[in-house]
């Protein structure tokens, strides 16, 4: 999957500091801009805090997310390359919940000791893909997915 970088340096540093849509000295809501999600990803801790994280190449890639307890975000679909389809990725921590906001996805899961099943999801659809099963996405129809998973441990291996 793919999120296009955020080349705003001011809301780069806001993102750095983790104070996008909270005052750095308190809790309450600031006068701040709201979170576009196929840009910046949410990291609910756990605890319940709730702070952006920077949608980069890094993060896709693993070397800077893994330390994240739960990620919710949403990306944007239009060929097989912005969804993981040649690669199988696995949450050993906890469940991911894939939302289909609009047109469609093949979820193609394999556990261990069966063969691979899949289920085809349509827009408003959504599926929780247990932990510790592996999983990818083919695009059917170009459109938009809402995710929340858990980047702990996460491991990718070719298809």
């Amino acid at each position: 999957m793919f999120c296009p970088f955020n080349h705003d340096p001011t809301f780069r540093r806001a993102v750095a500091k983790g104070n996008v849509n909270r005052t750095p000295e308190s809790n309450k809501p600031a006068d701040k801009p709201q979170i576009d999600l196929f840009r910046t990803f949410l990291h609910l801790q756990d605890g319940g805090a709730a702070h952006t994280v920077a949608c980069t190449r890094e993060f896709w890639a693993g070397s800077t997310s893994q330390t994240y307890d739960r990620v919710l975000g949403a990306v944007k679909f239009r060929k097989a390359a912005d969804l993981h389809s040649n690669s199988w990725e696995i949450h050993p921590a906890a469940d991911e919940v894939i939302v289909v906001l609009t047109g469609e996805v093949e979820l193609i899961l394999e556990q261990a000791g069966e063969s691979a099943t899949s289920v085809v999801l349509n827009a408003q659809q959504a599926y929780v893909v247990p932990r510790g099963v592996w999983h990818r996405l083919r695009m059917r129809v170009p459109g938009e997915l809402l995710f929340i998973n858990s980047r702990r441990d996460m491991d990718h291996r070719r298809a």
